[in-house]
């Protein structure tokens, strides 16, 4: 799962509710978000708005990140209707509302309206009571999660045909939505405020957390044979070069390349999921510096809630998997490139040592 999180320093309720992002319209019709000039916190167009996301892909450790949070007071949007928390989940709310917007052109001035006036929907409402309702506990920060898994991989890619999907699986991963741009459209709805966003990636090893997911999807009733479907999957992508939806989802150098084209990187922290495990105190303390506020340190010790399948090489033979990762490579070339110059810029890698592509590299496959 996807999540993000809003953290609003304490201030004044009037200042809480100034929007610094207004939707305006001309007497033809809806034009294109125009910003507050005063920009004081991210409460929106009367509502409560997100400054930390959690980017990832299903099975790669966002959920765990996500808990974390949770656990630190963290309250989830998912679950909250106007300001109530709810018992009943919005998540599938969330999926018809990027339904809605396949094929939209994010570019048209009223397309963005209409996208920016569902988006605010989603959120709480930016009252005093509701200010006070969501505050951390032992801090005056108040504080919203939401988990979706969407959001990550919504990106045009900028050299891969995703005109025809390889494969008999069709679900999964926000499939339904490839070539939806979201990151300049998110960019845009925020003006002036977006430099306070923060973004954190979790990453797994694009076979193994593809794996994972068709036992998910099994388990959910969604398809007999995962070992097939991915034998299927790896198959395609090596005669062809044109990845599934679920292989795509894994494929976080495109992802991030398309993120930093509209977001600084700096304002990213990216982490291979099993360092969460490995070197939890380190990941502990990064998390901390990047999102300014206080996590349990142990609550990362408690890694891991995937249900039990068989390995890789169980379900997929030797020599299959040796052409997989071969074929995959500059997908992993691409994104040791793009993590390289996202942290001279400030993006951050938690327990990177050697800050050179050798180094990156080795700090990816050794943690996800």
């Amino acid at each position: 799962m996807w999540c993000y999180l809003l953290l609003l320093p304490l201030v004044s309720t009037a200042e809480q509710c100034d929007g610094n992002v207004l939707l305006q319209h001309a007497q033809s019709g809806p034009t294109a978000l125009v910003e507050d000039e005063v920009s004081k916190s991210l409460c929106s167009n009367g509502r409560l708005m997100p400054n930390f996301y959690i980017l990832g892909s299903a099975k790669a450790g966002s959920s765990t990140l996500g808990k974390v949070l949770l656990r630190a007071g963290i309250t989830s949007s998912s679950y909250v209707v106007d300001g109530e928390r709810k018992k009943e989940s919005q998540l599938l709310i969330k999926h018809h509302f990027f339904e809605e917007f396949e094929g939209a052109d994010l570019t048209e001035a009223a397309a963005k309206w209409r996208f920016a006036q569902k988006w605010y929907e989603l959120f709480p409402q930016c009252s005093e009571q509701n200010v006070a309702k969501f505050l951390v506990p032992d801090s005056s920060a108040v504080g919203i999660a939401e988990m979706t898994p969407y959001h990550l991989t919504l990106v045009k890619p900028q050299d891969l045909d995703m005109t025809e999907v390889v494969g008999p699986l069709r679900v999964g991963g926000g499939g339904a939505y490839q070539g939806f741009d979201f990151p300049p459209v998110l960019h845009h709805i925020y003006g002036q405020s977006a430099p306070k966003v923060r973004f954190c990636l979790t990453m797994r090893e694009p076979i193994s957390r593809t794996q994972s997911e068709l036992y998910m999807i099994m388990r959910q009733g969604g398809l007999k044979d995962p070992a097939q479907n991915l034998t299927d999957m790896l198959e395609g992508y090596i005669s062809s070069g044109k990845p599934s939806r679920l292989l795509w989802t894994s494929f976080y150098g495109q992802h991030l390349r398309g993120w930093f084209s509209s977001w600084n990187a700096s304002q990213f922290l990216v982490l291979p999921y099993k360092l969460m495990s490995t070197k939890p105190v380190a990941v502990c303390r990064s998390v901390m510096a990047h999102l300014q506020t206080k996590l349990n340190c142990a609550d990362f010790e408690r890694h891991g809630n995937s249900a039990k399948h068989p390995t890789l090489e169980e379900d997929v033979p030797q020599a299959l998997l040796q052409k997989a990762n071969e074929a995959l490579e500059p997908q992993l070339r691409l994104l040791v490139q793009v993590l390289l110059d996202a942290e001279k810029v400030g993006a951050v890698l938690p327990v990177l040592e050697t800050r050179t592509f050798t180094g990156v590299r080795d700090w990816i496959l050794n943690g996800w």
